[in-house]
Formats: structure tokens, sequence, C-alpha cells
């Protein structure tokens, strides 16, 4: 995708001389920045060392985008990328802050509905267990832990 190399699907599951596989799946918007990591927008197939030169770099270096915008836009235009996609590869401008502000903004809605969830599933499966609920705050002050934890039916700490 950023190559322009024609990619071996012989060749998928292969390490390449310098010890990585041959090909990667990278995120447009790097890991660093959001956890997108959706098929249709986010996610591209490329060879591991264009993967490993892009880093957590956005937006797509200018050369490699100009080198490619035109064969990304016969991409979309044939229905194999997203528009979505294409806007995300061929963007030249970084992030805003209020974009970065709403990528946190999702990840904490996320998050706290898997806390959600998994105090459901602990009340479910263990019904005589008592969940507290702690603010992120007090838990910068709880005392360190000690060496070995252990919590069994009597709730036993040593």
């Amino acid at each position: 995708m950023y190559s322009g190399e024609k990619i071996s699907v012989e060749n998928l599951n292969s390490i390449g001389a310098d010890g990585f596989n041959l090909y990667d799946i990278d995120h447009i918007y790097p890991r660093s920045v959001t956890k997108d990591d959706s098929l249709l927008n986010n996610l591209v197939l490329v060879k591991s060392s264009e993967n490993r030169a892009k880093s957590d770099n956005y937006p797509i270096i200018p050369e490699k985008r100009k080198a490619r915008i035109a064969f990304w836009a016969q991409l979309k235009v044939s229905g194999l990328i997203t528009e979505e996609k294409f806007r995300r590869l061929s963007r030249q401008s970084s992030l805003s802050e209020e974009e970065l502000a709403g990528f946190i903004n999702r990840q904490l809605v996320e998050t706290r509905q898997a806390a959600k969830a998994a105090a459901n599933l602990i009340k479910q499966l263990l019904p005589e267990t008592q969940l507290v609920y702690v603010k992120a705050g007090a838990c910068q002050r709880l005392p360190k832990p000690p060496k070995r934890f252990q919590i069994s039916q009597g709730s036993r700490h040593e």
C-alpha cells in the first residue's frame, strides 16, 4: 500500500533476511494515537520495512503519498477501499487537538463500558463478592501491595 511493490500471497507468512516478517498490518492512524483496529478504515497490508519506516508518524510522508495517491484513488473508485480509508491515506495535515481529544474521549467511554461489563460478569459468577469502586486519584494514594497477594473463598491476603 505504501511502496507500490506487489505483495505475494505465497509469502504472506515469510520471514525476510532481516529476521522480520515480510509483511505487516499497519494502522494508518497510529495505535499510539487511537486504538482503531477497523479493517475498513484504518488497517492496511504493507511491507514490514515500510511499516517500520512509517513508525507512529502521521500523516504519511509527502513523497509516499504523492507516489501512491493515484493508486489509492483507483482502489476507492473500484470500491476496494472506503472513502474514509482513502481520506486517511491521502491526508496532508496532522491530526488536530480536537481530533486527538475525540479519540481519548471515545477510548474513555469504551473503557467505562468494559469496566461495567466486567463488574456485571463478576457479580454473576461470584454473587457473594462485594465490588468496591475506587476513583483513579484514590488508587495513586494506595500503599504498594505486598509481594504476594492471594484471593480465595475466604478472601485471605498475605
